[in-house]
């Protein structure tokens, strides 16, 4: 099913080239397909998908990146979802570090046993202070001094 904003996007690249038949002669001589103004206006219009190889002679020729960018967005996306799932393990390895120092400075009152522990709690409060930094920031500015 075609893509509304796609179709937004597109139709903006072909009014930045210079309108249908512009893109029309932008995409022939990248592509060395000729698309018919009829295919174009359908694809602007979302009766059809974007084709993937108008995209980029498009993009190039407008100076002007929306599908690229939205990639790189969606990417980048992607890539702070892994880093975050990647944050959780590390934070629970820590968190559960901490418990086990705290577990043993309950027995054993060296000095040794009872600085590991302060350290693996300060390693989590730290973890813990950006976590909550980190959340603030994805609060908008009015709800950022609730909490």
């Amino acid at each position: 099913m075609p893509d509304r904003v796609h179709a937004h996007m597109f139709r903006g690249l072909v009014d930045q080239v210079g309108g249908v038949e512009a893109a029309v002669a932008v995409i022939t001589a990248r592509t060395g397909h000729a698309p018919s103004v009829g295919t174009i206006s359908k694809v602007q219009t979302a009766q059809l998908e974007v084709p993937h190889r108008w995209i980029a002679p498009l993009e190039d020729a407008a100076g002007t990146y929306p599908f690229s960018d939205l990639r790189s967005a969606e990417r980048k996306r992607g890539q702070d979802e892994c880093t975050s799932v990647v944050d959780h393990v590390h934070a629970l390895k820590e968190t559960t570090e901490m418990v086990m120092a705290m577990a043993a400075a309950e027995t054993d009152d060296s000095p040794e046993a009872l600085a590991e522990a302060i350290r693996e709690a300060q390693e989590v409060a730290e973890l813990a202070s950006k976590a909550v930094e980190q959340l603030r920031g994805r609060l908008g500015p009015r709800q950022r001094g609730a909490g």
